[in-house]
């Protein structure tokens, strides 16, 4: 029997660190092949710069990884439902809509980025953390 594609896992967990009540949710999805690539895009660009001075060989390699623009864009490709409330506390942070296949985030990515810095960074680990578990090929112990 050839491969059935099955739905992605949904993770569900109470942000015990940052609201004591354990009210407060989000639910994230494993990451598919799409968002893989998309998060792969992160580590794309390395420069590389050889220099010879006096025969000897200069290596300069740059990289530009920031470790919270990674957190973010890792939460945007997978949360699919939060009920943290923006600060009037009527108001969902991060808006969803469910296609009748799956929940899934209902913001561009602009909108996202707008919310996502609204968190208190404590906040925003603890999300960045439930990410890395419903996902561990993304482990910071496993890079590019």
């Amino acid at each position: 029997m050839p491969l059935a594609i099955g739905t992605p896992k949904l993770t569900t967990e109470k942000l015990i660190r940052s609201d004591a009540s354990g009210d407060t949710f989000v639910t994230i999805r494993q990451a598919m092949q799409g968002q893989q690539e998309e998060r792969a895009r992160l580590f794309d660009e390395i420069t590389r710069v050889i220099r010879d001075q006096n025969y000897g060989q200069v290596d300069e390699i740059k990289q530009r990884i920031s470790m919270e623009e990674l957190k973010r864009v890792e939460v945007r490709l997978t949360l699919v439902d939060c009920n943290i409330l923006d600060r009037d506390g009527q108001t969902p942070l991060f808006t969803f809509v469910d296609d009748g296949v799956a929940k899934r985030l209902s913001m561009t990515e602009t909108r996202f980025n707008e919310q996502w810095g609204k968190l208190p960074p404590e906040v925003a680990q603890e999300i960045s953390e439930m990410t890395l578990k419903c996902n561990p090929s993304w482990s910071r112990k496993n890079p590019e």
